[in-house]
C-alpha cells in the first residue's frame, strides 16, 4: 500500500466549500421561510427537546440528571456560535432528540432488568490514536476477530433492542440507519472519499458519550468553542465513563463475545478515567506525523460542519483542531507517565500500512488474545477487498487551514520526541 501524500494543488482539494444539492437548497430555503412566518420547526430549546423525546417514547425518566448542565451549555453554544442554517438546526435537533430518546429507553431497560449492571466486561481492547492515524483501518482489521464484540454503526444510533444475535441481519434498525446514511451522502457526496460510511460497519464509541452531552465530537460536527472550552476545563469525566460502561453492559446483554473492541481518539484526554472504570483495559495508540494527520481531520471536520452551516472558516477550523489535537496528545502523554506500559501497544501508521497482518499479530501476542486461523483469513479477505483509496483519494493541505508546520511541531514537540515521530516521504 502507498502512503497518502499531500497535494500541492489547492484547486484539487477534496473539500473547498459547502456542497449544496437542489434538495438541500429547497429544504433550507423553505424552512427559513417558515421560520420567518413564525413556525419554529427546528427549535433548540432544551425543554422542547426533552418534551419531544418524552412524547415519542411515552417515558419520562432520563436517568442521572447531571447531563442537564452539559446539554444546556451545548445548546447555548449552538445558538450563539455555530451559525446553523435551517436544515442544520433541524438535523441537530433530530440528533439531540435521538440521544434523549436513547437515554429514556436505556433507563427503562435498567428498570426492567437491574442485573444489567452486574455484567462483566473483561479485557476490553481500546484503539485511541489521534484522528487520521490509521485507527479506522486498524479497527476494521481487529473487528475480523469472531470473538470480538464491537459497536455497529446502526447500534450507535439505536442501542436498545430485544432482538437476539440470530436476528441481527434482519434488525429493522439497520434499514433505518441505512436510510440516514444515504441521506447524509446525498448532502455530502464526497464524504466516502475521506471516511467510508456503512450502517453495518464498526463505529467509534463517541455516541455513548454524546448521550451524556460530554464529547469533543460535537466540535467535530459544528463550531461550538464555548462548549469545547467548558469541557476542556472539566477535571475529570468519571460520571460520563460510568454511563459509558453501563451502556456497554446493556449492549453486552443483547449479545456478548469474548471481549469488547472499542475506538475513539477522544479517550486520549481521559486515560485515567478510562482505566478507573476499565482497570484491565488493553490500549493501542496509533502514531502518525501530525503534519499529515492534522490537515486530514480538518478537512473531514469541515465536510461535516458544512452539513449544518454555510459558514466554514478554514483558518478557524485549523486553529481549533490544532488546539484539540494538542490537548489529546499532551494529556495522553501526561497520563501515560503513571500507567504501566504493559497496558499499551504503540503502533506507527507507516508500519500498519506496510504490514497490516503482521501488526495485528504483534498486538494480539502483546496482549495475549487468541489470533485464530479464522481471524487471519478474515483479515486477508478484508485487505483484498478494501484497498487504500478504494473510494478515492482524500486531498488536503496544511496551507488550506492556515497551519504552519513549525507551529505544529512546536506545539507537539513533546509528542514528537517521546514517540520518535518521523515524516512521511
Amino acid at each position: 500500500m502507498k502512503i497518502e501524500m499531500k497535494t500541492q494543488n489547492q484547486t484539487d482539494l477534496t473539500f473547498q466549500k459547502p456542497y449544496r444539492s437542489l434538495r438541500y437548497q429547497l429544504l433550507t430555503r423553505g424552512g427559513a421561510t417558515l421560520e420567518r412566518l413564525g413556525l419554529n420547526l427546528a427549535s433548540l430549546d432544551k425543554e422542547s427537546l426533552l418534551e419531544e423525546a418524552k412524547r415519542q417514547t411515552r417515558l419520562n425518566d432520563f436517568g442521572d440528571g447531571r447531563f442537564h448542565i452539559p446539554l444546556s451549555i451545548l445548546l447555548d453554544s449552538l445558538k450563539k456560535e455555530a451559525s446553523l442554517n435551517f436544515l442544520g438546526k433541524l438535523l441537530f435537533r433530530e440528533r439531540l432528540i435521538n440521544f434523549l430518546i436513547n437515554r429514556l429507553e436505556i433507563q427503562e431497560s435498567f428498570k426492567n432488568n437491574p442485573k444489567i449492571k452486574q455484567v462483566s466486561l473483561k479485557k476490553p481492547l481500546f484503539i485511541i490514536g489521534a484522528h487520521r492515524t490509521g485507527t479506522t483501518f486498524l479497527f476494521n482489521l481487529l473487528a475480523r476477530d469472531p470473538n470480538s464484540r464491537w459497536l455497529r454503526f446502526w447500534e450507535s444510533f439505536f442501542p436498545v433492542s430485544t432482538l437476539t444475535p440470530e436476528d441481527a441481519l434482519i434488525d429493522p434498525r439497520i434499514k433505518k440507519v441505512t436510510k440516514i446514511t444515504a441521506d447524509l451522502k446525498s448532502f455530502l457526496p464526497y464524504v466516502d472519499i475521506a471516511h467510508y460510511l456503512d450502517a453495518r460497519n464498526p463505529e467509534e464509541c463517541n455516541p455513548l458519550f454524546e448521550r451524556n452531552f460530554t464529547s469533543d465530537f460535537f466540535m467535530f460536527l459544528v463550531n461550538v468553542p464555548s462548549y469545547y472550552q467548558w469541557l476542556k476545563k472539566q477535571p475529570d469525566l468519571i460520571y460520563a465513563y460510568e454511563y459509558y460502561h453501563f451502556q456497554l453492559q446493556l449492549l453486552s446483554c443483547q449479545w456478548q463475545e469474548h471481549h469488547w473492541l472499542l475506538k475513539s481518539p477522544f479517550h486520549l484526554s481521559y486515560l485515567e478515567d478510562l482505566l478507573t472504570i476499565f482497570p484491565d483495559a488493553n490500549i493501542i495508540q496509533t502514531h502518525r506525523d501530525p503534519l499529515k494527520s492534522l490537515p486530514s481531520i480538518c478537512s473531514l471536520s469541515s465536510m461535516f460542519r458544512s452539513l449544518y452551516s454555510d459558514r466554514i472558516q478554514p483558518s478557524l477550523v485549523g486553529k481549533q483542531w490544532l488546539d484539540l489535537i494538542t490537548k489529546l496528545l499532551t494529556r495522553g502523554l501526561k497520563a501515560r507517565q503513571n500507567i504501566s506500559n504493559n497496558q499499551f501497544f504503540d503502533l506507527n501508521y507507516i508500519d500498519l500500512i506496510k504490514d497490516p497482518l503482521g501488526s495485528v499479530r504483534q498486538i494480539y501476542a502483546h496482549f495475549g488474545y487468541d489470533f485464530s486461523p479464522t481471524m487471519e483469513k478474515n483479515i486477508q479477505k478484508y485487505i483484498q477487498e478494501n484497498w487504500q483509496h478504494k473510494h478515492g483519494v482524500h486531498r488536503y493541505s496544511l496551507e488550506q487551514f492556515s497551519l504552519a508546520p513549525n507551529l505544529v511541531k512546536e506545539k507537539l514537540k513533546d509528542y514528537y520526541d517521546r514517540f520518535n515521530i518521523v515524516s512521511e516521504n
